[in-house]
């Protein structure tokens, strides 16, 4: 806890200036209501961030700067101290980004590498969070735990649809950045726990940039992007009374038949190949992933490599299988000769399938790509009024129908990589009840990321599958 009165002159041979600090940050002083940060040394590179966006759009999401100054042989760049004007500061640091040291990778199922942010700290009157560098706290924790550390903070400071808004605000200027990569960013919340008398407002900043570098790509910086808009939605998901939808699109892992070149001609099920080893582990790390998802529905392609990439998921959520053929891939009618069978037909490939789910779309045919679009769209319009005021969608299927299926989701939205095995989307419905996508193409949760396909992507198709055009499925496939 914050025990300073709001106005007190530190000096650095009486005082303990880590006290107002969270999470253990080193050498920092607090003269009346200002923040004195010690510049890293022979890195000035903060001190040059705060001089080039102080008059920008982005300024208003900085702390106030205040030039440099120097003390008992210490350089220091002077910021607002964002705590001088409560009595009583609750305080949240979240690191957003990629890791400052891009040379110790974090542990895959930490929630840095799944999600890009973790908890600092936390300090309140109830709450009182550290991160542990050399520990398992902080960026090493799961999903669940830092959900639930985040939401018990945003639980205790209560509705703030003002700070929604702010972070929303950031992100679209972020979005405009080209080339800035905030490694080891922040974003911190505080607010005012004693209420008795005048309360200053809650607020959130933008804060951290020992580490910021710049490149020569024409793109933001998506990580931090994509963080944000994980706190946001947790942010939301706590203070909304409304349940609101959020859509997970999840392209299938790596297909076996695309790594033993020998599967196909022995195959009983040729079309229906199972997921490779590869595959395997890419499903488990996609239930890392989505241990927080709220489901009411888990829907599947009736392909095996789909089913068995849903498995983990259904398991780690408890739920089950809905096995949707309308949202199966692609069946040209100029390169097949019939509808392909599937295992799933003859025996369930997973105890976790819903053997009463009653499908959308029964029976498939060969078919124009026109009219794939039009079965997908239909069938994903179905599911999202089943799902409607009930929980979260999971879609899992192929890159091309997924295609299909954000087409119905966001028409405008320009994607420029279409989803690789193990990749995730994320169609989140905002306060207008719009569907915005927060997050494309998610691969960051993966152990093992394989470019699609990961070898000849027809090979294993010429002279195997009689009832398929090879010259034509050469020219055609968008699988």
């Amino acid at each position: 806890m914050d025990n300073f009165p709001r106005k007190v002159i530190l000096h650095p041979q009486k005082s303990r200036p880590d006290e107002r600090a969270i999470a253990g940050q080193k050498g920092k002083l607090f003269v009346n209501d200002k923040l004195l940060k010690p510049l890293r040394e022979k890195d000035d590179t903060e001190k040059k961030f705060y001089e080039r966006w102080q008059s920008t759009d982005l300024a208003k999401f900085l702390v106030p700067y205040h030039g440099t100054e120097a003390r008992d042989g210490v350089d220091y760049i002077v910021l607002k101290d964002l705590f001088s004007d409560y009595r009583s500061p609750a305080k949240m640091d979240v690191k957003v980004g990629l890791p400052s040291n891009p040379s110790i990778p974090n542990k895959r199922e930490g929630v840095a590498n799944l999600l890009g942010c973790y908890v600092h700290g936390v300090e309140s009157s109830s709450l009182v969070y550290r991160n542990h560098v050399n520990g398992y706290e902080g960026k090493q924790c799961i999903v669940e735990h830092f959900d639930m550390i985040i939401k018990k903070f945003f639980q205790k400071m209560g509705p703030q649809p003002h700070l929604v808004k702010k972070l929303e605000e950031l992100v679209g200027v972020l979005s405009g950045l080209k080339g800035v990569r905030f490694a080891s960013a922040s974003i911190l919340f505080v607010f005012e726990e004693n209420t008795d008398g005048k309360v200053t407002p809650s607020d959130v900043w933008f804060i951290d940039f020992e580490r910021v570098k710049y490149t020569d790509s024409e793109n933001p910086d998506e990580m931090v992007i994509r963080s944000i808009r994980h706190i946001i939605h947790a942010m939301r998901l706590t203070w909304e009374k409304s349940v609101f939808q959020t859509v997970y699109l999840v392209r299938h892992g790596e297909r076996y038949d695309y790594t033993d070149m020998e599967w196909a001609p022995k195959a009983t099920h040729p079309h229906d190949s199972p997921l490779s080893p590869v595959g395997d582990s890419q499903a488990d790390d996609i239930a890392d992933r989505l241990a927080i998802a709220k489901p009411y529905m888990v829907v599947s392609s009736p392909f095996q490599r789909a089913i068995k990439t849903a498995e983990p998921l259904a398991r780690r959520l408890h739920t089950t299988i809905c096995v949707e053929p309308g949202i199966a891939e692609f069946l040209c009618n100029k390169t097949r000769r019939r509808v392909p069978n599937f295992i799933s037909e003859a025996v369930s490939v997973s105890p976790w399938v819903d053997t009463e789910y009653v499908p959308y779309w029964p029976e498939l045919c060969l078919e124009t790509w026109d009219i794939m679009c039009q079965r997908v769209r239909k069938t994903v319009r179905h599911l999202l009024k089943l799902c409607e005021g009930k929980g979260d969608l999971v879609i899992v299927s192929h890159r091309s129908t997924l295609q299909a299926v954000m087409d119905e989701l966001s028409p405008n939205f320009n994607r420029d990589t279409k989803l690789e095995y193990g990749g995730i989307a994320m169609v989140v419905q905002d306060t207008n009840g719009e569907l915005v996508v927060q997050s494309w193409n998610e691969l960051n949760h993966l152990r093992h990321r394989v470019a699609s396909p990961s070898s000849n992507p027809y090979r294993h198709i010429e002279g195997y599958y009689q009832d398929m055009d090879w010259g034509l499925y050469k020219s055609t496939s968008t699988r």
